[in-house]
């Protein structure tokens, strides 16, 4: 799957990159939305924790739930921003799929 991507970035956009150039960004970009991942965990895990308790008042919950959607539709933007840039032709390169 790695090598699919290079392929199709490598003919499409970045001609001068390497395949070394682009397991760096694909990895910055994986721990990246790992790193995402894991803060929602962090902040979710807890959160239900202590709304379960009763430890937070409804008014705070509405706010913490609040920020907790605002990351949530970050992530996925995020997501939709890759997922449209994956819309690439390997026929756009040339290239047969067989």
């Amino acid at each position: 799957m790695l090598f699919v991507f290079w392929d199709l970035v490598f003919c499409s956009v970045n001609k001068g990159m390497n395949l070394e150039d682009f397991k760096f960004i694909y990895w910055m970009e994986y721990a990246h939305r790992m790193w995402g991942r894991g803060l929602g965990i962090m902040f979710a895990l807890p959160f239900s924790y202590f709304l379960r308790k009763g430890y937070i008042t409804l008014r705070l919950g509405v706010q913490l739930s609040g920020l907790f959607a605002l990351g949530a539709g970050q992530g996925f933007i995020g997501w939709w921003m890759v997922k449209s840039g994956l819309e690439v032709s390997i026929r756009k390169c040339g290239r047969s799929s067989y």
